[in-house]
């Protein structure tokens, strides 16, 4: 049971990730063709500092196992 939540969290994990960096993308270009509303550069900011500190995090985390 333990293993099947694991592998769930680690699903929904990889979920929001690329949904994170998908909306980054989709802001990016709305960036480009258009200026964009009050909100959106927040969205667009924490977006990019979220990818990065998942990135960030799983190199500590596999770095560490060794």
């Amino acid at each position: 049971m333990l293993t099947l939540l694991q592998n769930i969290y680690s699903g929904a994990i990889f979920a929001m990730v690329l949904c994170t960096f998908l909306f980054y993308r989709l802001l990016k270009k709305h960036k480009r063709e258009r200026e964009l509303t009050k909100f959106e550069p927040i969205i667009y900011v924490i977006a990019h500092l979220a990818i990065f500190l998942w990135a960030t995090s799983g190199l500590i985390l596999v770095l560490d196992k060794q």
